[in-house]
């Protein structure tokens, strides 16, 4: 099983939401809009194998700036989901076993 942190300019992240329901909430250009207005980075975080994955798409944001106590050269971030809280997306091979789902989440 294979975990990759993809950007919305990766070919993969529109490959999923084209292949799979989604809502407008997942789509690269609505992540890519937020991250301009919310000054984070868009990433997303992908868990599978070829047809079964699960899609977590979310905004980095860096907390350097609100942490007094830590050192300059350290990178704190957070995560945080844009307006309309995207869900995850699954594939329909990944929803139709329990197995990949329970070890993906693990």
């Amino acid at each position: 099983m294979d975990v990759q942190i993809i950007d919305v300019i990766n070919p993969l992240w529109l490959q999923i939401v084209e292949t799979t329901p989604h809502d407008i909430y997942q789509l690269p250009e609505y992540f890519n809009l937020e991250a301009k207005r919310t000054k984070t980075i868009p990433e997303a975080i992908v868990i599978g194998d070829e047809s079964k994955f699960i899609f977590v798409p979310y905004l980095r944001r860096n907390c350097a700036e609100i942490l007094t106590e830590t050192s300059p050269d350290s990178e704190i971030f957070d995560i945080i989901s844009p307006y309309g809280y995207p869900g995850i997306l699954v594939s329909e091979a990944a929803a139709n076993d329990r197995e990949f789902l329970d070890l993906a989440m693990n």
